[in-house]
């Protein structure tokens, strides 16, 4: 072999390398700005449930008179007031759902609760939305694991800051 032959194996190893990091640096980009569709569709979720508890509260307050309902409102408040994939985000989802659960079981343990077709159909359509929502925080989950993954990888990490990806929070919290 003579040199021109080596230097143009060495050539085309460099431009394969390059053509190779520029796939997988626009793989992991377009995976960021799936995960930031997805976690857009998963906060919809979640205030679509934020949404319902103002109503399950009005329908409540006929069963349930000496009953306060401000905590499971301020942590309402709190979960609202929050849209990034953050510790207080999850924390604050976190406290909502642990009030919203009080309530429920309020429910379930009232006689004339249990009679009121219009309050269990509200408590039947908040728990389907939960089940919505625990669906779509496993699949964010599962792609950010494997998103930080990527990011966080050997290869490329020059690339990688230079594009500004970051690793992402993963969300979890029992809806």
């Amino acid at each position: 072999m003579n040199w021109m032959t080596i230097l143009n194996l060495v050539l085309a190893i460099i431009i394969l390398l390059i053509i190779g990091s520029l796939m997988y640096l626009r793989y992991v980009k377009n995976l960021d700005q799936e995960l930031d569709k997805s976690w857009f569709k998963l906060l919809l979720k979640v205030r679509k449930r934020s949404d319902m508890i103002p109503l399950i509260i009005e329908k409540s307050k006929m069963h349930f008179e000496n009953m306060s309902f401000k905590n499971l409102l301020k942590k309402r408040a709190e979960a609202m007031n929050n849209s990034r994939c953050t510790g207080s985000k999850v924390n604050a989802e976190l406290a909502l759902s642990e009030e919203l659960n009080k309530l429920l079981k309020e429910i379930d343990n009232d006689k004339s609760a249990q009679k009121d077709i219009l309050l269990l159909n509200m408590k039947k359509e908040l728990f389907n939305q939960s089940e919505l929502i625990e669906m779509d925080l496993e699949k964010y989950n599962e792609k950010v694991r494997y998103y930080n993954k990527l990011v966080s990888s050997k290869y490329l990490p020059f690339l990688v800051s230079f594009l500004k990806l970051r690793r992402r929070n993963i969300f979890e919290f029992e809806a």
